[in-house]
């Protein structure tokens, strides 16, 4: 009698344990993670709460999140630039968030990267820009226009640069890995036109000084 109590205690607590694996586990694969890197350091924001600051990598469980980047330096006016935006974290996968803010107008540039795991054992990156039409540069060799993608690439650590007219352009390394899809979304600030930006030959007409003088005999 002892011994079948004892049989079912056992068996009992081998399924309460399979159930907590189970759960356990579930938990795990379900889980996200998001590393941001901000120039200059900045408070960062997941849904609403202080995550803390830049840079950092948070977990999370996969689905939509809002990040909110807020630089910890305030402007002359006493506002903080910041940045917005709705990040889709899927399961198993790590999305790296890289923003730069310029000067004191708070106007920002940056990537989003992501990996998603193929069926395939290649390695392919997907590039997706504001504005598109931007030129793909990886490792210094023009690899085409945006959006684009390329399955070309060897695994591996490539270097990545992304220009396009009237905006400032980026340049960061990416890691192509086999079976995975590498996902980048950048976007592209626009160059603001100044009062400075004249032309050589411009200056050259309202500053008849600069003209070559004729050598003296």
């Amino acid at each position: 009698m002892k011994r079948h109590k004892m049989i079912q205690l056992v068996l009992v607590g081998g399924v309460c344990a399979l159930i907590f694996t189970i759960i356990i586990g579930k938990d795990v694969f379900s889980r996200s993670a998001v590393f941001i890197e901000t120039d200059p350091i900045t408070k960062v924001y997941i849904d609403g709460v202080l995550a803390g600051s830049s840079p950092i990598e948070i977990e999370r469980k996969s689905g939509k999140v809002r990040l909110e980047l807020v630089v910890e330096s305030q402007n002359t006016d006493g506002h903080s630039p910041s940045y917005t935006t709705i990040l889709e974290l899927r399961p198993g996968v790590k999305t790296i968030v890289r923003r730069k803010f310029r000067g004191s107008s708070g106007a920002s540039a940056g990537a989003i990267i992501s990996f998603e795991q193929l069926m395939t054992k290649v390695a392919s990156i997907e590039f997706i820009t504001i504005p598109d039409k931007a030129s793909i540069y990886v490792d210094g060799k023009f690899t085409g226009i945006s959006p684009l993608i390329t399955d070309s690439l060897s695994e591996g650590t490539h270097g990545v640069e992304i220009v396009a007219e009237d905006r400032y352009g980026t340049a960061f390394e990416v890691q192509a890995i086999s079976g995975h899809l590498t996902t980048i979304y950048a976007e592209l600030e626009k160059v603001e036109n100044t009062d400075d930006s004249q032309s050589d030959s411009d200056t050259a007409v309202e500053n008849p000084d600069n003209q070559d003088k004729p050598q003296e005999p």
